[in-house]
């Protein structure tokens, strides 16, 4: 400060060009610009990291979920085989029963006649 045209040694600056401030206005407005256009070119790789992020995301799942359903319909195919292939046993099962239930028959009527005839020799014999 001055008073009367004096000044102080403490409100002297040593160096006389630092007294003055200079502000070049423009550079400053172009530094501004600069720094918002950065900031926005920031904001905007973020926003891209996070939407090809998300997709990714997505991506995964839909793959999961597609492994997923395909794991469930081959579980299901294996059951159907499973079970197809018991309905086949079970099948031939009642065959071999029934065969056997018609052998037994046979072979029944077979003893059956050859009782018949061993009965019909003896009674020739008892009438000879």
């Amino acid at each position: 400060m001055s008073f009367f045209g004096f000044e102080c040694s403490a409100c002297r600056p040593s160096d006389p060009g630092t007294s003055t401030v200079k502000v070049n206005m423009d550079e400053i407005s172009s530094q501004h610009e600069q720094e918002e256009a950065e900031r926005q070119m920031k904001l905007a790789e973020e926003s891209e990291r996070q939407r090809l992020e998300h997709q990714r995301a997505e991506e995964e799942l839909a793959m999961e979920q597609a492994r997923e359903a395909e794991r469930q319909a081959q579980i299901e195919e294996e059951g159907l085989q499973l079970l197809m292939e018991q309905m086949r046993v079970a099948e031939e099962e009642k065959q071999l029963q029934e065969a056997l239930a018609a052998s037994q028959t046979e072979a029944d009527e077979a003893a059956a006649a050859a009782a018949e005839q061993e009965r019909q020799r003896q009674d020739l014999e008892l009438q000879v």
